[in-house]
């Protein structure tokens, strides 16, 4: 049985070369993990690419479609997180301190000069085994669902109020939900393979937070199971390697609410990715290839900053036809992504507007 240090020994031997490239997109949970990752197998380089609002599937072709520089992803991480912060706070008083997030998010994505030169997409093609930690998929199922774990509970209780639960519940039962999710997964699998046929991607599943083993919500429990096994297939299908990280849910995480995992999680999480890398290349497990094409979402001429506006400002316009279809409260949830997609382009309006000046 090999050791987890021989894993990291062996595997540091394997990527000791000039181009290692580890990539992190577009979701949260491959913030700590990418970066640790790169640290501990003395990679290279490491794009993070990782947002707190560009985090669904689409947005992960946008960055590639629109071959973003690393200034322009860095910017994007910026406005994300101070447009996140205040959505969430938009029905409270902002404090004065909100401006300090703009400083803060500038130390942690600090823009370097050569940033300007380096786009993602071509870092991508020119690479020669690039490793992608993915895990987007989750934020699009929370997307169709209409809610999240650290909401649910108070959905529930205000159920004989509000049409959210039983809307989430409706929306949990439904196939089409998982269906759609997938498909988004599926293209970004193909644009991925079809920019590097030699990239690795490490694709996260997803956790069971506590506070779904109530019987209440044991729909959402069942529907997370469901995601799990169908992108397992999936990643099967492509190969991919998949990475459980199902013990996350019942033994790291801060609390009920706040379904992020603590820092021992993140260990856990690469410790599971590191093995999978090992058993990849190393013991050549999983190394199925099949046949993959791409084509973009929107064949938008313009590439960077300005490409990622005019799609977002397009879903926009989609949502908005949707809308007029809907009532009820799904017609509110329309509403609701309209201006969502209203925000993403604004975020790379002001990148655009950022980088003219």
């Amino acid at each position: 049985m090999v050791t987890k240090k021989e894993v990291l020994e062996r595997l540091k031997e394997y990527y000791k070369r000039e181009d290692s490239l580890i990539i992190g997109m577009n979701g949260s949970q491959a913030i700590r993990v990418s970066k640790k990752l790169k640290k501990d197998l003395e990679l290279s380089t490491r794009i993070d690419a990782t947002s707190f609002t560009m985090n669904k599937t689409e947005h992960f072709d946008y960055f590639l479609d629109a071959n973003l520089s690393l200034e322009e992803i860095k910017l994007s991480q910026i406005y994300s997180t101070v447009d996140a912060i205040k959505h969430i706070l938009e029905d409270t008083p902002i404090p004065t301190q909100i401006g300090e997030l703009g400083k803060l998010s500038r130390f942690m994505y600090r823009i370097n000069e050569e940033d300007k030169q380096k786009h993602i997409r071509d870092m991508i093609q020119t690479s020669k085994e690039p490793i992608f930690v993915y895990s987007s998929g989750e934020n699009n199922l929370m997307r169709e669902v209409g809610n999240n774990p650290g909401a649910i509970m108070g959905d529930y209780k205000r159920r004989n109020t509000t049409p959210n639960f039983y809307y989430s519940i409706e929306k949990a039962k439904d196939e089409k939900t998982l269906e759609i999710v997938l498909e988004g997964i599926e293209r970004n699998f193909n644009h991925i393979l079809s920019l590097n046929e030699a990239s690795d991607i490490y694709t996260l599943g997803t956790y069971v937070p506590r506070i779904l083993d109530a019987e209440e919500l044991k729909v959402f429990k069942e529907l997370i199971i469901k995601y799990n096994e169908k992108l397992q297939k999936l990643c099967q299908k492509y190969g991919c390697s998949f990475v459980s990280i199902e013990k996350i849910g019942s033994s790291y995480l801060t609390n009920d609410r706040l379904f992020h995992p603590t820092s021992k999680g993140s260990t856990y999480i690469e410790e599971n990715i590191l093995l999978a890398m090992y058993k990849k290349k190393l013991e050549k497990k999983d190394t199925s290839k099949i046949t993959v094409s791409y084509n973009p979402i929107y064949n938008i001429k313009e590439k960077g900053a300005s490409y990622i506006e005019n799609a977002c400002f397009t879903d926009a316009g989609r949502s908005c036809l949707k809308t007029m279809a809907t009532y009820g409260y799904e017609h509110h949830r329309k509403i609701e992504e309209e201006k969502e997609h209203i925000r993403e382009a604004k975020i790379f309006q002001k990148v655009k507007e950022k980088e003219l000046r």
